[in-house]
């Protein structure tokens, strides 16, 4: 599972995390001492997000260095600009901001900031957890397929061809039964979900498993760019006709995987695939020695931060300036703003507090029902109406915020359902547990991956949108889901692609794999 340049790890300096770490502890510190002279809590909740982050990145300052897609790495970054950036928008932003309003929905500053007070202290326990699992990992390499380097082409071909038919019908029926307006941006943008009748009432599904057939596509990609960056130089060229139709299904697979999240205005939808392919090109992509490595992964990155950037905003916009009940007349800059630190998306500071502040009145939590909801997950809504919520997205915004919802809500991110479910108890326990969580994944797939082992990239770059990115954004049950949605049918698909090594060896080059 080995190859000549299996030791070419992209690694990165600690030190900017170290100097990151002591700049955030002593602006905080001083911002805390002139509230404390001037007995005003004008920056408090910007020293909760300073905290806050500091907090999650001390896994980071263990080491020299670190490698880009260990998933602390974008906690941390989650962090960064949902509790740090983000509190600065809403301590300095105009008072006509709409978009800080609802964020906030009228709970002053000092308010949030005494409320999220314990968010620092949660993160400090996430990491603890991180650390608290050093050396530990799961043989996955004993799953069927996911320990073999040698794939067979022609199953390779079948799979991410059916993968490609169902993908392709699965969007189909999604744009017909949705009724999706082509001709109407307003309407092409809109979030949808479909109505179900059931006698003299209704309700709504999600059609989890035409969406579920739709982001198939995503595996079928990760397949074949795995399969094109992992041929050595020595192997044997393949017939011009199997790297046409390899092409051919990579164009195509590409475009179904970034066609859906287009379609229902995902922005992170296509993000992920942009993350997937960015584990893929570092782990397989960039050849040659460690400083040439380091600097091809930095050109690589820039393009894909301005990419991302450029699809967060652009996004962003589109659904604000397409949406005849939204209609805004606003400086660019404060867009651009809003719809990046403002968006709502990672680790929401002020949604946490919110959440802290309006349910310590309330004093009713789920005691873990919102955990245990997920093994009702593969039954579809269409099939029972009466479902349990699949997270507390929709209690958050309805009973919360006070606002109506029908097909989604507020999700309320790893600390603030851990409050919902167990108070502050849960916020010490439940980031405990993620993050012994996220260290036990990422031991379980790193050493394989820089061995440039091609069923744990799959895996790894599949899986890590999920839990590197969502799991301090979304509920629990949500995390799963869309993880499982993807990592299963993978590993099928590896079992079914993947050849054992041993003494057939001779006869897979004979056959048609390598």
């Amino acid at each position: 599972m080995t190859s000549p340049l299996s030791t070419t790890v992209v690694c990165f300096s600690s030190a900017w995390w170290k100097l990151s770490f002591v700049v955030s502890l002593s602006v905080a510190a001083m911002l805390f001492v002139k509230d404390l002279v001037s007995a005003d809590e004008q920056y408090m909740l910007i020293v909760v997000g300073l905290l806050s982050y500091a907090a999650v990145i001390i896994p980071l300052l263990r080491k020299m260095t670190f490698e880009p897609f260990d998933p602390i790495v974008l906690v941390a970054i989650s962090v960064f600009i949902g509790c740090g950036l983000r509190s600065v928008l809403l301590t300095f932003a105009d008072e006509g901001n709409d978009k800080v309003a609802a964020l906030t929905d009228g709970i002053p500053l000092d308010k949030l900031a005494e409320s999220s007070a314990m968010v620092p202290i949660a993160l400090v326990m996430l990491s603890l957890g991180y650390l608290a699992s050093a050396n530990k990992r799961i043989r996955i390499d004993r799953l069927p397929g996911v320990g073999s380097n040698r794939w067979n082409r022609l199953n390779l071909l079948i799979v991410t061809t059916a993968l490609a038919v169902i993908s392709g019908i699965s969007v189909g029926f999604l744009v017909r039964e949705l009724q999706i307006n082509f001709g109407s941006l307003a309407g092409f943008s809109a979030k949808r979900a479909l109505q179900v009748e059931s006698g003299a009432g209704g309700g709504y599904a999600s059609m989890g498993y035409l969406r579920w057939g739709a982001d198939l596509a995503k595996v079928g990609l990760v397949l074949l760019v795995v399969d094109r960056l992992s041929i050595n130089r020595g192997e044997v060229s393949r017939p011009p006709v199997e790297r046409f139709l390899h092409l051919v299904l990579m164009v195509f697979l590409l475009a179904l995987s970034i066609l859906w999240p287009l379609v229902s205005s995902s922005r992170t939808g296509v993000l992920e695939v942009l993350l997937a392919l960015s584990v893929i090109f570092t782990y397989l992509g960039f050849k040659g020695g460690k400083h040439g490595v380091k600097r091809k992964f930095v050109s690589y990155a820039v393009v894909s931060v301005v990419l991302a950037l450029f699809i967060l905003v652009s996004m962003g916009i589109w659904r604000q300036y397409t949406s005849d009940e939204k209609r805004i007349d606003i400086a660019p800059k404060t867009v651009l703003v809003n719809n990046t630190v403002g968006s709502g998306n990672f680790l929401p500071l002020e949604r946490t507090a919110l959440i802290i502040h309006r349910m310590g009145e309330a004093n009713h939590h789920f005691f873990g029902t919102s955990y245990l909801n997920v093994v009702f997950s593969p039954i579809p809504r269409s099939m029972w109406e009466g479902k349990p919520e699949m997270s507390v997205a929709r209690f958050v915004r309805r009973d919360l915020y006070g606002r109506k919802t029908f097909t989604n809500g507020y999700p309320a991110g790893l600390l603030g359902e851990a409050f919902i479910n167990f108070h502050f108890a849960g916020m010490i326990i439940i980031p405990f547990i993620a993050g012994l969580g996220l260290r036990l994944f990422f031991n379980t797939f790193s050493v394989h991956m820089r061995q440039k082992s091609r069923g744990p990239i799959v895996l790894y770059s599949l899986a890590l949108w999920p839990i590197g990115i969502q799991l301090v954004e979304l509920d629990f049950a949500l995390v799963f889901v869309n993880a499982m949605v993807l990592i299963v049918p993978a590993v099928v698909a590896l079992a079914f692609i993947g050849r054992p090594r041993g003494r057939r060896q001779v006869a897979f080059s004979r056959d048609g794999a390598y």
